[in-house]
């Protein structure tokens, strides 16, 4: 038998050869190709848009309220005469208010707001910037059983929010209108009643 003879050049570069093979295995050569590195970024993009998705829908049912509730308008007469009454109130909307009426039917006695905001929620849960709620104010004046009678009820009821989010080392923002009737579960209708109050009391002050 030959003798056997230590050769530390070729055992150390048979080591090296080995600790070389359990790091560049096939899998970790994957990960670190350009097209690893393409699906790792459109994962990304995927879970962000998600999370994105996950804030606009899951406040959808926030009310458990699968149905918009029909809301009481507010109805009251009052001892004006019923064209000084509409001209009062139109002054008060405009003047007093900064409020544009965008609809004036003063034949029928008709007035309908601009959109405006009247309240945020910025409870647990909410977006930054809070839930946005505005409405359109339906006004009607009209002579009834001998008096004047005001009648006031929402033409229009919506929430109005924005959503930051990066995407693709951008900040971005998304705005988003939830009208009342497609989206019944996301509305607190409390501020809206607080509203109508607010406006009722308002106007009989002014025409009483």
């Amino acid at each position: 038998m030959p003798p056997c003879h230590w050769q530390p050049e070729n055992g150390s570069s048979r080591q090296s050869m080995l600790m070389t093979s359990s790091t560049t295995t096939p899998h970790n050569v994957l990960l670190t190709t350009p097209l690893a590195a393409a699906v790792r970024s459109s994962v990304i993009n995927r879970l962000r848009w998600l999370s994105v998705v996950l804030l606009l829908l899951l406040p959808a049912c926030y009310h458990m309220r699968t149905e918009a509730e029909p809301i009481l308008p507010r109805s009251f007469g009052v001892a004006t005469a019923t064209p000084a009454a509409l001209n009062k109130i139109r002054n008060l909307v405009e003047d007093n208010w900064q409020l544009r009426i965008l609809e004036d039917y003063s034949v029928e006695g008709v007035l309908i707001t601009a959109p405006y905001h009247f309240a945020t929620d910025t409870g647990l849960g909410q977006p930054a910037g809070g839930r946005k709620y505005y409405t359109q104010l339906k006004i009607e004046v009209r002579r009834l059983n001998g008096q004047t009678v005001v009648t006031i009820a929402p033409h229009n009821y919506e929430i109005r929010t924005s959503y930051a989010y990066g995407l693709g080392g951008e900040l971005r923002t998304m705005y988003k209108h939830y009208p009342y009737e497609e989206y019944p579960g996301m509305f607190d209708l409390a501020p809206l009643t607080l509203e109508l109050d607010r406006v009722s009391t308002v106007i009989k002050g002014l025409l009483h």
